[in-house]
């Protein structure tokens, strides 16, 4: 008994289908990689930025204050465009708004080594946190 080309298809289909939930769970894996970056490199921004004296084990209270605001402001912009995001993936596609979000993410991870101060760290964050969290739930629910 042969297989009908109806049936390769149905297969192959199959396949591609796995192929997109994993690189959903690696794109989820990055997002929480991600934070957790974050909070490995506080100490060395915040000495950096000044916020605490490089080498002092515990952090200031300025910077722990400002590193909160900041963590704040990420996790405030990640919240409001889990709603944008999924409007935007409904009028763009899932692919589309994928590739646009996860562009938009990559950008503002790197322009973070660019940040200078707080106000600088601030938007970079928070436009990060927009971009990462308007396409991670919104394009998985589909899926």
């Amino acid at each position: 008994m042969t297989e009908s080309k109806e049936q390769r298809q149905s297969i192959r289909r199959s396949n591609v289908r796995w192929l997109i939930v994993a690189l959903m769970f690696i794109a989820i894996t990055f997002n929480y990689a991600d934070r957790e970056i974050w909070v490995l490199t506080e100490p060395a921004f915040s000495a950096s930025f000044g916020w605490s004296k490089p080498g002092a084990p515990p952090l200031s209270h300025y910077a722990l204050m400002n590193i909160s605001l900041i963590l704040f402001i990420w996790s405030l912009a990640y919240a409001i465009f889990n709603f944008p995001g999924g409007w935007i993936t409904d009028m763009l596609g899932i692919r589309k708004a994928m590739a646009a979000f996860f562009g938009l993410w990559s950008a503002f991870t790197a322009l973070t080594a660019s940040a200078f101060n707080f106000i600088s760290m601030a938007i970079v964050r928070g436009l990060m946190g927009a971009s990462e969290g308007g396409p991670v739930w919104p394009i998985n629910s589909p899926v």
